[in-house]
């Protein structure tokens, strides 16, 4: 993800997401008439190295991607087929496990929030 303006300076107000795979800027429109997915690959349960991504202590290497032909790249190249969720979820998720966007009125609230910071 990169924030960076259109003009390109840096700018906190203009977080922007790039597909993993191709490196096009992820404008919301879908490929190949799939949605863009978040997705993450799962190591080994068998190896004594990833306990702690099995009990929830490790980082999770997550990444952006097309969820047409970027998505269908990564799980051929990895030979099985990634868990994975619609972008438009992650932003949800990482909100609510934040403490915030917990309710309606909250979505409400970030919503005009935000809003009225990008002017």
């Amino acid at each position: 993800m990169l924030v960076r303006h259109p003009d390109g300076q840096p700018d906190l107000l203009c977080p922007t997401a790039w597909c993993d795979v191709c490196g096009e800027e992820m404008t919301g429109h879908d490929q190949d008439g799939y949605s863009d997915v978040y997705a993450y690959v799962s190591p080994d349960p068998r190896d004594e190295a990833n306990k702690d991504f099995y009990e929830g202590r490790g980082p999770v290497p997550c990444y952006l991607v097309h969820g047409g032909r970027c998505y269908e790249s990564m799980r051929d190249k990895n030979g099985h087929t990634l868990p994975h969720m619609p972008s438009d979820f992650l932003i949800v998720h990482l909100a609510q496990n934040m403490g915030k966007g917990t309710s309606e009125e909250d979505w409400l609230e970030l919503h005009r929030w935000v809003t009225s910071m990008n002017m």
